[in-house]
């Protein structure tokens, strides 16, 4: 089978995150089982500065007039295999919508996945501007997909808001364990990782503060370490500054690669309790790494979580639940860290094998 996947942005696996790095594994285990696959990438820097792979990889430059596209991909379409299944990777995106106009045109039939761009909190507080260009054309664009693939169930019913007769299916990514040195944990403090994006209302970092402070009073050596960067970043250094202690908090930037994974695996827990998602690789991450999670219900992870025993879900992105969700992740850890660890570990292997 003949597959390409189109992406927009890095292509070094080592710099990506999110919707990137999903693609490239998911390029990377298509191959192992003997498709054609190829990874397109529309890019302002088009140097190949990535490591060998077992696919092909083409990169594209990007214009700042986003509908014009690189006239080499529209060649590379016509040239292609009739039956080449495509399948386009993110919203809300000028390039992709023009690929998908070229590709109906050329009758190529695609696939598309959103990676939590339609989960239906995110559509229910779209703006004008978003309303208007899904109206004009992400509708347009989910017209002519074969298939819609969803991450999860609150991204099925985000994208039914946008074209009631979409054709949806419920698929999560797969998510290899990390081969990765367990890192000891930090002496004589109960530490709480959150890895992602500096968002603060979608990733729920106000109510990760506000629930910190309360669980401080309760554990005064409690430590969180935040990892990443983002748009918010210094409105969440404000709030460090005017409302924690020193060493309270750690801030490490954005990191990744090895660096990233010893920071991580050297906390006890993990906290992701965004108000919106596809599926959070982060947790994904963590739990390869054998930290239990507090995850809200938005994150479309919690059904896993909660089959598995491998950390707590909450209902909701608010500071009292994530107060009570990390001290009942405490009190489950202090007596039972061991069999949280290998529960974490065990729902990945099941749930997210990419070969199943």
């Amino acid at each position: 089978m003949d597959i390409t996947h189109i992406i927009l942005g890095k292509a070094n696996p080592q710099r990506m995150n999110g919707v990137n790095k999903v693609v490239y594994e998911l390029c990377t285990h298509q191959a192992e089982v003997g498709n054609n696959v190829e990874l397109w990438g529309i890019t302002a820097t088009i140097e190949e500065n990535f490591p060998p792979r077992n696919f092909k990889t083409k990169l594209f430059q990007s214009n700042k007039l986003r509908f014009i596209l690189d006239r080499k991909i529209e060649q590379e379409i016509i040239d292609s295999s009739a039956q080449t299944i495509f399948h386009l990777h993110g919203v809300f995106l000028p390039e992709l919508y023009s690929i998908s106009k070229l590709l109906k045109k050329h009758n190529r039939k695609f696939v598309f996945t959103a990676h939590g761009g339609y989960n239906l909190i995110a559509m229910q507080k779209s703006g004008f501007q978003k309303k208007l260009y899904i109206s004009i054309f992400e509708k347009k664009l989910l017209q002519n997909a074969a298939f819609i693939n969803c991450l999860g169930a609150s991204e099925v019913n985000g994208t039914k808001t946008i074209l009631p007769s979409a054709n949806t299916y419920l698929l999560p990514y797969g998510f290899d364990l990390i081969d990765f040195t367990q890192q000891p944990k930090i002496p004589n403090q109960f530490t709480i990782a959150f890895c992602g994006r500096i968002d603060f209302y979608t990733k729920g970092l106000d109510a990760v503060l506000d629930g910190f402070k309360l669980f401080l009073n309760e554990m005064p050596d409690a430590h969180l370490r935040l990892i990443g960067d983002g748009s918010d970043k210094e409105k969440v250094m404000a709030r460090i500054g005017n409302e924690f202690k020193q060493k309270q908090i750690e801030y490490c930037g954005s990191k990744f690669g090895d660096e990233k994974l010893k920071l991580i695996s050297e906390c006890d827990v993990f906290i992701h309790p965004s108000r919106n998602e596809g599926l959070p690789t982060a947790v994904l991450e963590a739990a390869s790494l054998g930290l239990p999670s507090l995850v809200t219900k938005a994150t479309n992870i919690g059904e896993y979580i909660s089959k598995y025993n491998a950390g707590i879900v909450i209902d909701k992105t608010d500071g009292q639940q994530v107060f009570e969700g990390l001290l009942e992740l405490y009190n489950l850890y202090k007596t039972n860290s061991n069999t949280l660890r290998d529960n974490a570990k065990q729902m990945v292997m099941n749930e997210f094998n990419w070969k199943h």
